[in-house]
């Protein structure tokens, strides 16, 4: 259970010492624009299978074939900012070069004498030449892993002309870690906003992605960074609601939501400080971490309020017990998982004991002694009479 025999986590983590076959240079991050696809509007929010349907802009085919060299140096521009002073070929310019042949059929001869002067032709008169010309030499292919510029014709089943790609590597290497991967991404909304205020472009926005499953991984990361900053105020505001209602006493619940965020700011701290990054596991035991402070100074907030007296020993016995045999309990748990070789659960681990100490500390001498202090010049519902200093 505590070792990772399944074969990804085993290839995870032996792939750097037994799965290195580079070239000596490490991979670079791809930037994809599609011409034709509208992104879909139809998919669930709540559904994640449900990825609903793709539109097609039926006036694509018609703006391109009336402004083909124009598209043509909207790609190299694209090409040129992922990669300056790297020149690449691209297949939209053989088929031009094709079009101008003395050879081609004469109904594919899109340009006159001159190769700016273009016709006026339909889309439908391009699909067939983009076809012919695939057939000619060879179609491409959309590979959004490549590492070299490609460009080229989507068609449907059908032979119907349907979209343009272009597959470009850019000058940011290869990474899964988010604050390495942000700039990169950084730069690709720039390049996008440089596209829709081209003066060349006369087509729509075109969709601007890099590989599928590293702009999954960074809209996850990117939400889990804003969301677990979201979930942790809402879990604090729902907590001195409970406070509140349970113990009745402003002053109470107020010193019980000062401990409880030094414990998760803390915690937060104390992982930063040690190299690690927040991802999905760290952001849910983050959120965690609020219930086990908020259960154990709960325990003794409500001890304060019951026995109407700022005795510490007399609330220290009559709680004590059950949040010391909590956090027993907590710091076992964590420890047995301390020899795992699975990160997430080597991570469980940390975060267990860690946050049973610091929260078992902040609500047994934190907690109590700042109630007990405070009581002594604040007005409250205890008997001041009956504070004793501990």
């Amino acid at each position: 259970f505590l070792r990772s025999n399944h074969p990804y986590e085993w290839f995870d983590e032996n792939a750097a010492t037994l799965f290195d076959f580079s070239v000596g240079q490490p991979p670079k991050m791809n930037i994809i624009a599609i011409w034709g696809i509208k992104p879909t509007t139809t998919g669930s929010s709540l559904i994640p299978n449900d990825k609903g349907s793709l539109n097609i802009d039926t006036e694509f085919a018609d703006i391109l074939a009336n402004h083909l060299l124009e598209f043509q140096v909207l790609l190299k521009n694209i090409s040129r900012e992922s990669k300056p002073r790297v020149e690449g070929n691209l297949w939209l310019d053989g088929f031009i070069e094709w079009t101008n042949l003395n050879t081609t059929s004469r109904g594919c001869q899109l340009f006159g004498g001159k190769q700016f002067e273009s016709k006026s032709f339909s889309g439908d008169q391009l699909s067939r030449c983009l076809l012919q010309y695939g057939h000619a030499t060879s179609l491409p292919i959309f590979n959004q892993w490549d590492q070299k510029d490609s460009d080229g014709p989507i068609f449907d089943k059908n032979g119907d002309f349907l979209a343009y790609f272009l597959v470009t590597y850019s000058r940011y290497n290869f990474s899964l870690v988010f604050k390495e991967m942000k700039p990169f991404f950084d730069f690709m909304s720039d390049v996008r906003d440089a596209v829709e205020r081209n003066e060349l472009s006369k087509f729509n926005q075109p969709i601007m992605l890099s590989n599928s499953q590293i702009t999954k991984l960074y809209d996850l990361l990117e939400r889990i960074l804003n969301g677990t900053a979201t979930s942790v105020f809402i879990s604090l505001m729902v907590s001195m609601v409970v406070i509140i209602v349970i113990t009745f006493d402003m002053m109470l619940s107020l010193l019980a939501m000062i401990c409880i965020s030094a414990v998760v700011v803390i915690t937060i701290a104390i992982v930063f400080w040690a190299g690690w990054t927040v991802n999905v596991v760290e952001a849910t035991i983050i959120v965690l971490t609020i219930g086990m402070s908020f259960d154990y100074c709960l325990h003794f907030a409500v001890g304060f309020r019951l026995h109407k007296t700022g005795d510490y020993s007399m609330i220290a016995s009559a709680v004590g017990i059950p949040v010391l045999l909590a956090a027993v309990s907590s710091f076992c748990s964590g420890f047995v998982l301390i020899g795992a070789s699975t990160q997430a659960f080597y991570e469980i681990s940390v975060f267990l004991m860690l946050i049973t100490v610091i929260s078992f500390t902040v609500a047994v001498f934190v907690f109590p002694s700042a109630v007990t202090l405070l009581l002594q010049y604040c007005c409250s519902s205890f008997d001041r009479a009956a504070i004793t200093r501990f």
